[in-house]
C-alpha cells in the first residue's frame, strides 16, 4: 500500500516557506522605501539642493504648492542682490559678502531630468533616509520669510522665466562665513550628512565635503 503521510507533511511546510519569502520581500520593500532621494547641482559660484516633488514635499515644505505640475524642485538660499542678478558684478560680490542687507531663497520647478535640466553642472545623489529628508524639508521651511497667514513672501521671478521660479524673502543673514554653499552645508548637516559646514564658503568646497564623506560611507 502506498502511504501518503511524508507527502502531506512536506506539503504542510509550502505555505510557511510562501510566508517566511513574503516578509523577506516586504522587509526589503519597507527598507527601500524608507530611503529619499535628493540630488546636490553645482552650478558654478552656487550649489542648489534638488527635490522631487510629491505628497511628502507639498506636506512638510507648503511653499512648493505652486510647483505641483513640476517633476522637481532645485532650492538655494543667498543674497537678495546678488541672487536676483542674472550678471552679478565683482562689486556685487564683494558687497554681498560684506554688507548684505537681506536673503532670498529660490525655487525653480522644471519636469525634465536632472541631467538634462542642468548639463553642464556638477551633480551628486545622496541617498537619506525618510526622517533624515523630514529634517531637511523642515529646515528649509524655517528658512523662509512668513506673512502672517503663513504664506512665503513672494519678492519676484526667478532666475529661470516667470512661470516656473521665483524668488522669496529668507531668514537668514548672508556674510562671508555664512554663504549660500554654507546654507546647502547646513541644510543637508540637519538631514545627517556630517560634514562640517563652518569650513564650507565655496560651492567646491561643499562638493568636496560630500564626496569625502560618501567615500567614507560607502557600503562595504
Amino acid at each position: 500500500m502506498i502511504s501518503w503521510g511524508p507527502m502531506r507533511r512536506s506539503n504542510n511546510k509550502l505555505p510557511l516557506i510562501i510566508l517566511l519569502i513574503g516578509i523577506t520581500f516586504a522587509s526589503i520593500n519597507a527598507t527601500s522605501a524608507s530611503q529619499r532621494k535628493i540630488h546636490l547641482v553645482n552650478i558654478g559660484w552656487h550649489v542648489g539642493i534638488i527635490v522631487p516633488v510629491d505628497n511628502v514635499l507639498k506636506r512638510n515644505l507648503p511653499e512648493t504648492f505652486d510647483f505641483s505640475d513640476s517633476k522637481y524642485i532645485e532650492i538655494g538660499w543667498g543674497d537678495k542682490t546678488f541672487y536676483q542678478t542674472s550678471n552679478p558684478s565683482f562689486s556685487m560680490a564683494f558687497n554681498a559678502l560684506l554688507k548684505s542687507t537681506s536673503s532670498v531663497i529660490h525655487l525653480y520647478g522644471f519636469n525634465q531630468t536632472i541631467r538634462t535640466t542642468f548639463k553642464d553642472a556638477e551633480i551628486i545623489e545622496l541617498d537619506i533616509e525618510e526622517d533624515n529628508y523630514i529634517k531637511l524639508l523642515y529646515f528649509i521651511h524655517k528658512s523662509f520669510t512668513l506673512n502672517a497667514d503663513g504664506s512665503a513672501q513672494l519678492k519676484g521671478p526667478g532666475l529661470y522665466g516667470k512661470e516656473n521660479s521665483f524668488f522669496y524673502a529668507a531668514n537668514g543673514q548672508f556674510h562671508m562665513l555664512n554663504t549660500c554653499n554654507t546654507w546647502v552645508a547646513n541644510a543637508i548637516q540637519s538631514a545627517g550628512i556630517e560634514i562640517n559646514s563652518n569650513s564650507i564658503i565655496t560651492s567646491d568646497s561643499l562638493m568636496d565635503a560630500v564626496r569625502n564623506w560618501l567615500e567614507v560611507n560607502k557600503p562595504l
